[in-house]
């Protein structure tokens, strides 16, 4: 089984920028376009992650100075270990109701990236890439050649 036997940490995104709390939108849409992150950690003054916020979500937002981050912020999705299998992530994010997970290395639990939903089904892409590669090419030309004669 292809979810049981790969690890979260071979498909995981490990660009994961954080932000203040007290960052302003427009800031924060400046910032988003230097970044290759698809999410921002969001953190209070004390360090405490208090929501992630969705790239392409900010993007969409308007850039008024005025409205607060906390509007835009996903609540704080659950953690999962890089050694945990993605049978696990599927399992954890279908009880969390979550298309994220942040990710936390094994030993001393910091976050070291996040896996979504589209990062589990591209294994499936690969497989079939990988598959493709290494099938030799099939020549169907006699038997294209007799449906053409039988016509």
């Amino acid at each position: 089984d292809l979810l049981e036997h790969t690890s979260v940490g071979e498909v995981m995104e490990n660009t994961l920028s954080a932000v203040e709390s007290t960052s302003t939108i427009r800031g924060l849409i400046e910032l988003s376009n230097s970044k290759d992150s698809k999410f921002f950690i969001v953190k209070d003054d004390s360090g405490k992650i208090i929501g992630i916020l969705n790239k392409e979500r900010l993007e969409k937002s308007t850039p008024d100075a005025s409205v607060p981050i906390e509007s835009l912020l996903i609540p704080v999705p659950p953690t999962i270990s890089e050694e945990s299998s993605l049978r696990n992530a599927v399992e954890n994010m279908a009880h969390s109701n979550s298309e994220l997970l942040l990710v936390v290395a094994p030993g001393d639990g910091n976050i070291t990236g996040y896996i979504t939903i589209q990062n589990i089904f591209s294994i499936y892409g690969r497989t079939v890439e990988d598959h493709v590669e290494l099938t030799p090419d099939l020549s169907l030309s006699r038997g294209f050649q007799k449906i053409f004669r039988r016509s």
